[in-house]
């Protein structure tokens, strides 16, 4: 996606993505106030409620040295995306220890060991196995949304888990990606770029809202998640109704849609019903929901040779754990998880 300094080409641009676009600022906007929030929750320890799901994640996909890998792809990689992932499943499973092994790997092997409140360097986004067959960073820059993630599952540990140094390297990183990842866009204001390098050139500006068009289906599981006393959470609903009219037609969501034409081919994987799931509730769509439900069943058993792959477990984990009540947010964009009642 191309942005240039000119007021109607901008406009025209950012419309074709605008829903992750918002999504995007929203997590940032969510993160400057998190940073100023001192309230505070539960210990971690022992009020972890057992998520068999989260479970099998950790078990199939966490290395015991904290890394979280994509077995399906030829390089094993793993990237920071999936390490912000895995640190926001052990934070609502208040599972502490699994949360440090994480941030510990990232540290040491996306960050070089630069992730400290007065030493933080915006982690490398992919890590995997080199044509030589060795392991290490495959590309050195860094993606924005991950590092968002990252800030924010760091900030919302402070604060539930009462631990300073992770509300000071959250505040850290946030102040990183201010400084390396915003960017100002005449007619437009700031706007989040996809990483650091490469993104600007002279007059022009990418950007890259939906992040590949097949992860925008991420789109319905941020717009799902956002609680309803957000003033964007309606009209951001409202905006994306025609997925929900496709499953109610044809009882699945499609894999694809022409962003030109509208028509629509093949049938999503399981990690849509994922995504999908937590939209459906929003909008009270009780057969939306049931099917999602049925499909993602599956995430609860560990049957040999029938293991979802990671992208499917990791959307799912996000879209099982809402709709079962194991997290929500609050109106200030707060994670909400399951275990702070019990634990208070």
């Amino acid at each position: 996606m191309r942005v240039r300094n000119n007021k109607t080409h901008v406009a025209l641009t950012l419309g074709l993505g605008f829903g992750l676009v918002l999504a995007a600022a929203t997590c940032f906007a969510t993160i400057t106030k998190v940073a100023r929030t001192t309230s505070t929750s539960a210990q971690a320890g022992p009020c972890n409620n057992d998520w068999p799901a989260y479970r099998i994640f950790v078990e199939h996909f966490v290395q015991a040295d904290g890394r979280v890998i994509d077995y399906s792809s030829p390089q094993l990689k793993t990237t920071s995306e999936g390490q912000s992932y895995g640190l926001f499943f052990a934070l609502v499973a208040n599972d502490r220890a699994t949360f440090d092994r994480l941030l510990n790997w990232t540290r040491t092997n996306l960050a070089g060991n630069q992730f400290d409140p007065q030493n933080v360097r915006l982690p490398s986004w992919l890590w995997g196995k080199k044509p030589d067959g060795s392991f290490g960073v495959l590309d050195p820059n860094s993606a924005s949304d991950s590092d968002l993630w990252i800030a924010y599952d760091l900030l919302q540990a402070g604060r539930l888990w009462h631990e300073a140094s992770y509300t000071q390297l959250g505040q850290a990183l946030a102040a990183q990606i201010v400084r390396q990842e915003m960017t100002t866009l005449p007619g437009v204001g700031p706007m989040l770029l996809p990483g650091p390098q490469g993104f600007r050139h002279g007059g022009v500006t990418r950007l890259n809202p939906s992040s590949g068009s097949y992860d925008a289906i991420r789109v319905y599981l941020w717009a799902g998640l956002t609680s309803s006393a957000d003033p964007l959470a309606k009209p951001w609903l409202a905006a994306l109704g025609g997925m929900r009219a496709k499953v109610a037609q044809t009882g699945i969501p499609p894999e694809k849609v022409s962003s030109t034409t509208g028509t629509a081919s093949g049938e999503g994987p399981l990690s849509y019903w994922g995504a999908l799931a937590p939209y459906f509730k929003a909008l009270d769509d009780e057969r939306g929901l049931g099917l999602a439900r049925t499909h993602l069943a599956v995430l609860d058993t560990n049957v040999p040779g029938r293991e979802p792959v990671y992208y499917d477990r990791v959307l799912g984990l996000f879209g099982t754990g809402f709709i079962d009540g194991r997290y929500r947010f609050d109106e200030a964009g707060r994670l909400v998880p399951s275990w702070r009642n019990a634990c208070d």
